[in-house]
């Protein structure tokens, strides 16, 4: 299983609407994604990480490449940031504590 991580700055006031469209972009799932959740940093509220976790990386590769991605995804975003934005793609080894129906797949060493 594998984590890919973004991490951004809003502008001002505009992690609300990051918010409010990863919301409404949630609800819509893609192929091999187990789903993603957007978190706000407590010192920082204008930082922000979208994590999401996919089945492989082959996955993250065709939606990050897929014009629904592009159209939909990134546009809803990238109004709302400021300055340099990062991803990262990790691949989770080992978990514990979590709900099991997000950790099918992991092995746990």
């Amino acid at each position: 299983m594998y984590l890919r991580i973004f991490w951004g700055k809003t502008t001002s006031g505009g992690f609300r609407s990051i918010r409010d469209n990863h919301l409404a972009l949630s609800r819509e799932r893609q192929p091999g994604s187990r789903g993603r959740m957007l978190v706000q940093d407590v010192n920082d509220p204008d930082t922000f990480f979208v994590l999401s976790f996919w089945d492989s990386i082959e996955d993250v590769a065709a939606w990050e490449g897929s014009a629904d991605f592009q159209e939909r995804f990134a546009s809803a975003i990238r109004p709302f940031t400021v300055g340099t934005t990062t991803v990262s793609l990790c691949q989770i080894v080992s978990a514990a504590g979590l709900d099991a129906s997000i950790l099918e797949g992991v092995t746990h060493d």
